[in-house]
């Protein structure tokens, strides 16, 4: 009777241990859940669209986007306008069990949001690679993480495969540090925020004012956290013969702390303007530019000084007019086998109009 007394005690403390156990997977699973209007604090590697619309790193094409996204470089980040223009994320770290290693878009961020994370970013990167970049708070070339506060403008959709799709959109509130979240506290509702995309213990109670950067249809009014999601990275898009001889040339080129070299343009324009200058450029910045004839030696060369572009500047220039939205009808570029510079530069960004061609010539001096 004893045996059959305890037997039946242990059998009771089983189910009550099930059930408590149970009972907190429940809350588990209730605490991945957001919906619209919720803050949270997401924090890790920030991506444009664009790169993980391609699947590849723009300015390095043999990269996965949600494999290595710590490869992208803040010129690809902040200096790209295809890349900016197209909006930024904030990515989920790779949990092995669920996303097979692959980063997730944990949220896609508003356009003001953007514009946030911009102007944080570039003061946390290093001027020369990084062309906008001021390098007040810090001298870094790749891999930028924040972490990013904002409001639940949409759940996002968690069947589909489109990794943006499926991510939520916010509207940004605050920009921190990298490792922020575990500490920070969203306004108005107490709770603490926690992890790659966390949510605080009750729903913002601010109603969210504007669209996401790229709003999504038919979304369910709740869904899981990002951070337990998984959306395969999209095909990449095919990279063009010139995009890859860019690439190609910029690496053997490799940024040089200070060089000089002589500068010379054709184009539609005022005959100052085509004559063959000297430029001195130290850490990506010209510091000296004069006419090399002499008799132009008194001329005024500041609007003109303005107008030339850096090694690193005409880089971008190719770069812009081979894709995206300011791709020209016509270019050919030839660049110095050895060291990578542009040579030769000709750009014609629409057939339709007359005499806004232009040609550029380079001589670098060693």
């Amino acid at each position: 009777v004893a045996s059959a007394a305890a037997a039946a005690a242990a059998s009771r403390l089983v189910t009550v241990l099930l059930l408590l156990l149970l009972a907190s997977s429940s809350a588990a699973a209730a605490s991945d859940i957001i919906n619209k209007g919720d803050c949270i604090c997401t924090e890790g590697y920030i991506m444009d669209q664009y790169c993980i619309q391609t699947g590849r790193l723009l300015d390095n094409w043999e990269v996965n986007t949600l494999e290595q996204p710590g490869e992208h470089s803040l010129h690809c980040l902040l200096d790209v306008l295809w890349c900016v223009d197209s909006g930024f994320t904030v990515l989920g770290d790779p949990d092995e069990s669920s996303t097979g290693g692959l980063y997730t878009v944990a949220a896609k961020l508003d356009g003001d949001g953007t514009d946030l994370v911009w102007n944080f970013a570039v003061d946390r990167g290093k001027p020369g690679p990084c062309t906008e970049c001021t390098g007040l708070l810090g001298d870094m070339t790749k891999g930028f993480r924040a972490a990013v506060v904002g409001i639940v403008d949409s759940v996002g959709d968690i069947t589909s495969s489109d990794p943006l799709v499926a991510a939520p959109s916010i509207t940004v509130t605050a920009v921190l540090e990298d490792g922020s979240c575990s500490s920070y506290t969203c306004p108005d509702t107490g709770g603490i925020v926690q992890g790659d995309a966390a949510i605080t213990s009750a729903p913002s109670s601010e109603p969210s004012s504007k669209p996401s950067a790229q709003p999504t249809t038919n979304q369910p009014t709740g869904s899981l956290s990002p951070s337990v999601s998984h959306a395969p990275s999209p095909a990449p898009t095919p990279v063009s013969q010139e995009m890859l001889d860019l690439m190609a040339a910029e690496s053997k080129w490799g940024q040089p702390a200070s060089y000089e070299f002589v500068f010379q343009r054709s184009c539609f324009c005022q005959p100052s303007y085509v004559q063959p200058m000297y430029v001195v450029v130290e850490n990506g910045i010209k510091t000296n530019v004069t006419f090399i004839e002499e008799a132009l030696a008194g001329s005024e060369t500041e609007d003109i000084a303005d107008g030339i572009l850096t090694i690193e500047d005409q880089f971008r220039l190719i770069e812009q007019s081979l894709v995206g939205p300011y791709k020209a009808d016509y270019i050919s570029v030839l660049y110095d086998e050895e060291l990578g510079y542009p040579l030769f530069v000709s750009i014609d960004h629409s057939k339709l109009v007359a005499d806004e061609e232009v040609q550029i010539f380079n001589t670098l001096q060693l």
